[in-house]
């Protein structure tokens, strides 16, 4: 299938600066967002036909969205408003420590983007062919040593808290990208957890709740469970032997064990193409976004990092 052209980001010299209203949340705790139709309709056919077909929110230029968060379409009109941006290539992953840990962070230290021509070892012609794309494991350096990391971070409950909501975050973002049909959002979440996940050299830890949380809101065939099980079939290192992780598995949920044991199978590319739809862009054109519009999938990262640690601190509230 051909890709869908329609999510060109509208060009502010010629685009219609129409509002309409979106209202997220439910009854009584609802938030109204003034946004640009042709924003909406530039990065979802949902949003398009809503407003611009003949239904009732067509005249009435509001739609209630109560199954969303605040929070969560915030950082999705963060990211649509990035389509536009002309940023070039080199942004930044956000470092380890946007997330807090107990222990703190050092002074004085910040991941640096990766020259490539620096990269030592590597045969001038090959280093000259790598692909610097936001999701490969060489696109950014780390600071810190592993001993470091695992110290202040990996091994730090604070940060484990914080690193799994972050997740939860993702996964909202995900759900309303699959909900209201924004196609490229979801491929560009794939491409900033891949992408964090090789910078940090952090995959998830496979958790229960996230995975029951992820196939009780999405589809099966989802792409972000199939994130989950790549980084369980790859880098997932568990405490108990193979038959007991399987079982393990199988009690969570035997659809998910069965995916895993499947991919298990073969030698998968732990590139974020290999779970990408490419239902608005192609797969060269995809890789082309990964170097040039590499803002897009850094803001992600920070925009859910930062709603990780306000949901930790509202559940501390409570």
């Amino acid at each position: 299938m051909a890709p869908d052209k329609t999510n060109a980001a509208p060009n502010l010299l010629k685009m219609n600066f129409d509002l309409v209203t979106i209202r997220v949340g439910e009854t009584g705790h609802t938030v109204d967002f003034p946004v640009y139709r042709e924003l909406l309709s530039s990065v979802s056919p949902y949003f398009r036909s809503v407003f611009e077909g003949g239904f009732k929110e067509a005249d009435d230029r509001v739609i209630s969205l109560v199954d969303v968060t605040e929070q969560t379409f915030r950082i999705f009109l963060q990211w649509a408003h990035a389509q536009a941006y002309r940023s070039g290539s080199g942004a930044l992953i956000p470092d380890i420590s946007v997330l807090p840990a107990s222990v703190g962070t050092e002074s004085g230290q910040a991941a640096q983007a990766t020259d490539i021509s620096a990269l030592p070892n590597i045969p001038k012609a090959q280093r000259e062919s790598l692909d610097q794309a936001f999701d490969q494991p060489h696109y950014q350096s780390q600071p810190r040593s592993n001993d470091t990391r695992a110290k202040m971070y990996y091994h730090d409950k604070t940060w484990q808290e914080n690193y799994r909501m972050m997740l939860e975050s993702y996964l909202n973002v995900f759900v309303f990208a699959d909900q209201y049909t924004v196609h490229q959002l979801r491929d560009d979440i794939l491409t900033a957890m891949v992408g964090q996940a090789h910078t940090w050299e952090w995959f998830p830890d496979l958790d229960e709740d996230l995975l029951t949380s992820a196939y009780d809101r999405l589809p099966n065939s989802a792409q972000f469970i199939r994130f989950l099980v790549l980084s369980t079939t790859y880098c997932w290192v568990a405490d108990t032997d193979c038959v007991a992780r399987t079982e393990l598995l199988r009690q969570w949920n035997p659809d998910f064990a069965f995916e895993e044991e499947y991919a298990s199978c073969f030698d998968e590319d732990l590139r974020s193409c290999a779970m990408h739809e490419h239902l608005v862009l192609d797969k060269d054109q995809c890789r082309e976004r990964m170097k040039n519009k590499t803002h897009v999938f850094a803001e992600l990262i920070d925009a859910c990092a930062k709603d990780s640690v306000s949901m930790v601190q509202e559940q501390k509230k409570d």
